[in-house]
């Protein structure tokens, strides 16, 4: 019997095998799992096109239904009349909206605002005879479609460079020189006029390259060609707000290659999730999970390995760091970015004086183990070669926008104005750009030569809730890269650069057996801390390396492909004012506390007067031969002559500028050779100084004086509150279940909130004259605050903001002197409970005082204080601005958040004494996926996070994100409303007397291109009924998205949703010339098709319309920035003018409108109605916010560079009522006084007195320079314990965009 041969069988490899070995051969065979895959991808494209096909042919077949049914109509000549159709309730009992308010301290018609309007205006055509009210202002003409001033212009990078040089403009720009200016960098005192004026000189006669102008006027100005222009040509995209094909044959071999050492996609895919999804699991990351890992395409179960193989996984990524080669296939060199492991060693003072016999010296060394770093040479390395330096800028330049003038007849050409806003374009990198090339090149190398700019971060923070484990990192960000990409965490741009161990716990033990028994003192121990910090740092800028590279360059063959020779520049460090103090060496609150000039602390309060601003220039911080030799004198006294750290030898070389006898590494490091001044690396902290700082302590003395008038004026404070709703995309968080008195567990954020929406909810608590004064002192703050706070400055902002500064000062120091004295105040119910539990824990710590004392339970007096350093710093933020850029690109708020980047490491791990070792280990794993998740997204592969998600409604999901459109509604038509049954079941509902009507009045207007001018026009029945409203329905949504150009050439969107108050008013801009914006309130969002019986085709066409309800002008009453006052607003009485429709395309953005609480609710202005704001009524008035956003300030200011058409221009802060103050003159003895309002107040006496008014405080007493170091600066952050996001509870969202780039 013949057998006849097994079947074989071919796999795709080539291989064959027989049944039972080919399939277990397939089961393992990465080419035929490819082929299945491939095939897989092949049928499910296949299902997809043919979904596609189905669903183009419904809604063709449709279409064709409906033009059918529209020719049916027209011959028929169907009515308007309601059809018999089934009503949907859509409308509710109300609106949802604000509560209503109880009975609280309102101001009587006499003491009101009114009172203090200023010109009188005489409106009495305005006012409706029935209510007294002003009626909606008449709308003149303007363009239903959109005049030139309504269209704005979309964010586009700069233009085209023209490559032939041509003359510098910078002569022709006004305003440049700083209001306050900063001596030059590396310069003595008598040289800053020298130099800067030889750098004026030669910026007049050098030729630049300019680029074109752009849609927004504005161009560059290089001072040599650039080889490449990273933002040249970017999308739409990159500037918009919170927002990447190979065959499939050679697919499969690159990415095997690209996921290494993860042997496939499933693995690949669990692993970034797992290192990437935070300290604890959250929605979001539980999201994450199922979209990105469990139903992405290529996810497999059965790929995924065990957990021993998960250990081995996490070594291969640890081994990927040491520099084994780079990955084939992918052009990448594997750069040796690995941490190096350390003791420190530092000298501790014995405290023992040195005599001819002593048998113990002056100091010991002492090794403090745990110091964790990174050469800064590979960090810079590394970052010039990932895949992020592709938008680094390597050639510094200067933006201008070109002014049109005024008059728009006049023949004389537009101004120019500097635009200052990334550091890559600021004064700062421009003159080390002039600096390196005056240097001569390097032998044999013709390379361009470039700046990497580092700006470095540093903070210690704690990362147990409970406990004593915390963290001190080092963070280093590039300034070549945007801050806009720069700022948001997921970016990756933050490099950790090193981790500074803490004191050890035994360091007593060591001092006491080298002092004979004696422990050391606290200021010993702060000593010893600023010997470890500035031993840390000479470790990292006095590698060789580094200082090679600062000198020599580094080549490097950069992201983008070009070679260059690299120059490491320190441009920034950025901290809180305790770590300033440490990198200063200078004493923490000493007699001249400021770490950039010599102000004396008696001197702090007189901000912006000429006085103060003479001491920022003339008495500026420069690092010199003098200092060191002063702290080289100090320290030989301690440590060679056996002195205590704090003794009297020493400071008689050391008090003068207050410096501590540590020596500095970045003077030991740089400048010798250099010239480095370091005191000028040190940049303003807009939230620790002013929001954590003198806003918080403004707004706590404020809630001690509420306190002295009783519980009813705290709760009616509160509960005002508790009304205002939040607005934007975190920009206004709602106070509505918290009693703002408390400031129980605040943010920065939160008193940031609390700031731009508390002028409304403090008005009236306060008898006048009080209550203006304190209106006035918030406004200012306010002013301040959003134009310290901008992210893109010209130099009318600038100037701006000093003269902002200087009124700051005169109402702050007004505010002291004669506002502050009428209350008796005393501690808060809060103080005083944290008082007595910090006194109770005292008394258990020390067992002599155990029934002995009793703690005082009453409230102790308080007192307002401004001799405090943070009130000084405000002063100097215009010089900072101008010299480094705008104070977003290197705000502490970053390193705040790379704080939560670090916790979330310690919370995944044991928690045992290594977890700083973790913390390393899993950042460079972090790091190292994130590498890989870029060489799989340059295959075309989704992978890693969503950098933009859509919250869509829960009713009509909205259309994808379209930034190029102005805004954007729903295509849903599942919410119908049939117009008849709404009119008919309501008789007598006010608001919709006259509905169709004005709704086909505005229709007419819309097709006939009718101008808008606010109103509807008059048209007849007979025009009205060629209209015809399909089906008489009305396609109601939830929401309306509108996009906007910002300020700053942006593209941000703000969410209108009619059912809930806080973000239902727009704004709309006027069309009668004669004033800026109209505002009203939405009250519902449609759409609905429209057929023209007059057109000859009979076809629909979709409308959409927002049914809105107007506010006009408060008559009588004057708001503006020249008078510190919001302008205000009210509904128009009911009456033909009091709703209607408008077009979404006429809308500008939001507006933030918050009630003016002095007025009661009033029922006057519309009869019982079901969208009254209330229950028992409306809101008599409402203030507009102009300081909810940055974008809101500038378009109120008229300054915004983003914004096409400018606004009138507002009466300045100088011709504001000016309050009285004390101008200092002079210096010494005898000082000349001058007050702003021409009256003189007796000279020096008026001036001690200012001085004891202001210091009168328990908490203002100075001791001895030994004792001032520990001195708290009580009024400005008592009890403020912020060592990180946690304690400050800040999210990606808030501040950076992430980074709340819309806040």
């Amino acid at each position: 019997m013949v057998l006849s041969p097994k079947r074989k069988r071919r796999c795709t490899c080539g291989k064959e095998f027989e049944e039972v070995g080919y399939a277990r051969h397939v089961r393992k065979c990465d080419s035929s799992k490819t082929a299945a895959r491939r095939a897989v991808e092949n049928h499910q494209n296949a299902i997809r096109k043919r979904k596609e096909r189905q669903a183009e042919a419904l809604v063709e077949e449709e279409r064709k239904r409906i033009i059918s049914e529209t020719q049916t109509i027209v011959q028929e000549e169907i009515s308007a009349a309601p059809q018999p159709e089934t009503f949907h309730d859509v409308l509710p009992v109300r609106i949802p909206g604000l509560q209503s308010a109880l009975s609280g301290v309102i101001l009587p018609s006499a003491c009101s605002g009114d009172q203090l309007a200023e010109p009188n205006i005489e409106s009495e055509d305005l006012l409706d005879s029935r209510t007294g009210r002003r009626q909606r202002p008449q709308r003149s003409t303007g363009a239903r479609r959109l005049p030139a001033r309504f269209r704005e212009l979309l964010p586009e990078g700069p233009a085209t460079i023209v490559p032939t040089p041509q003359p510098s403009t910078e002569s022709s720009v006004s305003n440049t020189a700083p209001s306050a200016p900063m001596p030059a960098p590396n310069t003595t005192n008598g040289d800053v006029d020298m130099e800067s004026q030889a750098l004026s000189s030669s910026e007049e006669l050098q030729e630049v390259y300019r680029t074109l102008p752009n849609a927004f006027n504005i161009f560059r100005e290089y001072k040599r060609l650039p080889l490449r222009i990273p933002d040249e040509g970017a999308p739409l995209e990159d500037f918009t707000i919170d927002y990447g094909s190979l065959d499939a044959e050679s697919l499969a071999d690159k990415l095997t290659e690209a996921i290494k050492p993860f042997s496939n996609m499933s693995t690949y895919r669990l692993g970034h999730w797992y290192h990437n999804c935070g300290g604890v699991l959250s929605r979001n990351n539980l999201a994450a999970l199922i979209t990105e890992v469990l139903k992405a395409e290529d996810f497999n179960k059965d790929d995924l390995p065990g957990a021993a193989t998960i250990d081995k996984l996490n070594t291969a990524l640890d081994k990927l760091d040491i520099g084994n080669g780079g990955i084939e296939g992918t052009g990448e060199q594997a750069v040796g970015d690995g941490w190096v492991e350390e003791s420190v060693r530092i000298e501790i003072p014995t405290g023992v004086k040195q005599s001819a016999n002593s048998t113990t010296s002056a100091s010991h060394p002492y090794d403090i183990p745990g110091l964790l770093r990174r050469p800064l040479v590979e960090v810079i390395k590394a970052a010039c070669q990932d895949n992020l330096a592709r938008d680094f800028h390597f050639e510094p330049f200067k933006s201008f926008q070109v002014c049109p003038p005024v008059d728009a007849d006049s023949t004389e050409p537009g101004t120019f104005q500097r635009l200052h806003d990334e550091l890559y374009s600021s004064d700062a990198w421009i003159t080390e750009q002039d600096k390196l090339e005056r240097l001569p090149p390097e032998h044999g190398c013709t390379l361009p030569r470039a700046i990497a700019g580092l700006m470095f971060w540093s903070d210690a923070t704690h990362v147990s809730q409970f406990g004593q484990s915390k963290m001190w990192p080092i963070y280093l960000f590039f300034g070549n890269l945007s801050k806009w990409l720069r700022c948001k965490p997921r970016s990756r741009a933050c490099h950790h650069v090193a981790h500074i161990p803490s004191l050890p716990d035994n360091i007593q033990d060591f001092i006491r057996a080298y002092s004979g028994g004696r422990s050391g003192s606290a200021e010993t121990l702060r000593h010893c801390k600023r010997e470890l910090f500035q031993a840390v740092w000479r470790r990292l800028v006095m590698d060789p390396d580094f200082l090679h590279a600062y000198q020599h360059g580094i080549v490097i063959e950069c992201a983008d492909g070009i070679t260059r020779r690299v120059y490491p520049r320190i441009f920034t460090y950025s901290a809180d004012y305790p770590e300033k103090a440490l990198v200063a060496t200078i004493r923490d609150l000493g007699q001249c506390p400021c770490p950039l000039c010599l102000v004396t602390l008696d001197q702090v309060h007189l901000l912006g007067q000429v006085a103060d601003d003479r001491i920022r220039v003339v008495k500026a911080r420069l690092d010199s031969e003098e200092r060191i030799s002063n702290v080289k004198s100090a320290r030989k006294i301690i440590y060679e002559h056996g002195y205590a750290a704090n003794n009297d030898r020493s400071e008689y070389f050391l008090k003068a500028e207050s410096l501590v006898a540590t020596e500095n590494a970045f003077s030991e490091a740089l400048f010798a050779n250099f010239e480095f001044n370091f005191f000028r690396m040190l940049v303003v902290d807009l939230m620790h100084e002013f929001e954590l700082g003198v806003w918080k302590a403004v707004l706590v003395h404020l809630i001690r004086m509420l306190h002295t008038l009783g519980k009813d004026s705290v709760n009616e404070f509160n509960q005002r509150f508790r009304h205002i709703g939040n607005f934007g995309r975190s920009t206004i968080r709602s106070f509505a279940y918290m009693n703002t008195s408390d400031l129980k567990n605040w943010a920065a954020r939160t008193y940031e909130d609390c700031l731009q929406c508390c002028i409304p909810c403090f008005e009236g608590l306060f008898p006048e004259p009080h209550n203006q004064h304190i209106l006035r002192l918030l406004y200012t703050l306010a002013l301040w605050h959003g134009l310290a706070k901008l992210r893109q400055h010209t130099d009318e902002t600038l100037d701006r903001l000093a003269a902002t500064t200087r009124l700051l000062g005169k109402e702050l120091r007004f505010f002291a002197n004669h506002v502050c004295p009428k209350f008796d105040t005393v501690e808060t119910p809060k103080e005083r409970a944290a008082r007595e539990r910090r006194s109770r824990a005292a008394m258990e710590k020390s067992s002599t005082s155990k029934g002995k004392q009793k703690v005082f339970t009453g409230s102790l007096p308080k007192s307002f204080s401004l001799r405090t350093v943070k009130l000084h710093l405000l002063g100097h933020y215009v010089a900072v601005i101008r010299w480094f850029g705008t104070t977003d690109s290197y705000s502490s708020q970053i390193g705040e958040l790379q704080h939560r980047v670090v916790k979330s490491y310690y919370r995944r791990g044991n928690k045992k004494k290594g977890y700083v070792h973790l913390a390393t280990r899993m950042q460079r794993r972090g790091e190292l996926l994130h590498r890989i998740t870029e060489r799989v997204q340059r295959l075309g592969l989704k992978a890693g996070h969503k950098m933009h998600t859509i919250n869509r409604s829960e009713y009509t999901p909205l259309p994808e994100f379209s930034p190029e459109q102005h805004y954007q509604m729903a295509k849903s038509v599942k919410y119908k409303i049939h117009i008849g049954d709404m009119v008919n079941t309501h008789p007598e509902e006010p608001a919709l007397k006259g509905f169709i009507p004005a709704l086909k009045d505005h229709i007419l207007g819309r097709l006939g291109n009718r101008p808008f001018d606010g109103e509807e026009g008059e048209f007849t029945d007979e025009e009205r009924d060629r209209i015809i409203i399909f089906n008489n329905t009305l396609y109601r949504h939830s929401t309306l998205r509108v996009n906007y150009t910002t300020y700053n050439m942006h593209r941000d969107q703000d969410i209108i949703n009619p059912q809930t108050a806080s973000r239902s008013f727009v704004m709309v801009e006027a069309a009668d010339g004669k004033t800026r914006i109209w505002y009203a309130r939405v009250l519902g969002i449609f759409h609905l098709q429209v057929i023209n019986t007059t057109d000859s085709h009979h076809l629909p066409q979709r409308l959409d319309v927002l049914w809105i309800r107007w506010l006009g002008e408060d008559p009588g009453y004057v708001g503006n920035p020249g008078v510190r006052r919001l302008e205000r607003v009210g509904y128009v009485p009911e009456g033909p003018f009091a709703f209607g429709f408008i077009d979404p395309d006429v809308v500008v953005r939001a507006a933030h409108l918050i009630p003016a609480f002095i007025y009661e609710k009033t029922d006057k202005l519309l009869t019982r109605s079901l969208f009254w704001d209330c229950q028992d009524g409306d809101w008599e008035n409402y203030y507009v916010n102009p300081f909810v956003d940055r974008d809101m300030l500038s378009r109120f200011l008229g300054t915004g560079v983003g914004h096409t058409h400018r606004h009138f221009t507002h009466p300045t802060l100088l011709s504001a009522e000016t309050i009285e103050d004390v101008e200092v003159m002079g210096y010494g003895d005898s000082m000349e006084v001058d007050n702003s309002d021409g009256h003189t107040d007796g000279g020096a006496e008026m001036d001690r007195a200012l001085s004891e008014d202001i210091g009168s405080g328990s908490e203002s007493e100075m001791g001895s320079e030994a004792d001032s170091e520990g001195l708290q600066e009580l009024e400005l952050t008592e009890d403020v314990a912020v060592d990180g996001p946690d304690d400050l509870d800040i999210g990606d969202e808030d501040w950076i965009g992430d980074f709340d780039y819309g806040h």
